[in-house]
């Protein structure tokens, strides 16, 4: 989907595209999120250096740096178990015991339909030690 938007636009061939032309599609991205640009500019990349591998190199992605997590910020196992001992329902009980032993994201946990539960949000507090 990527490259069709990329070729619609542009309206020329591949061979002909120089890095004003890449630039200036990039200006009418500017309204998206920058993963969204990021994507853009990744697959436009890839697909241009076979063709053009001169532009390619001018392509530039921002590497994003994602917040590591350290084992020590992690829960331990007695706070897992406290969290579950106080939690106020048994629906909140299975849900934290879910998310910790799968490790699944509470978006995937709530997809899961075996809980049929209508819960828009799960809230779970960050324990730092």
């Amino acid at each position: 989907m990527i490259l069709i938007r990329f070729s619609k636009w542009l309206g020329k061939p591949y061979e002909d595209v120089t890095e004003d032309d890449f630039n200036d599609y990039l200006d009418t991205m500017e309204t998206l999120k920058n993963s969204t640009i990021k994507l853009h500019k990744t697959v436009i990349r890839a697909f241009i250096g076979k063709i053009n591998p001169k532009l390619a190199g001018c392509i530039k992605t921002k590497n994003t740096q994602h917040n590591s997590i350290t084992p020590d910020q992690l829960l331990t196992d007695e706070e897992i178990d406290g969290l579950i001992q106080h939690a106020p329902t048994a629906r909140d009980k299975a849900l934290i015991a879910c998310l910790t032993d799968s490790g699944a994201r509470k978006g995937e946990v709530i997809k899961y339909n075996h809980f049929r539960c209508k819960v828009r949000r799960i809230w779970m507090p960050f324990v730092a030690s």
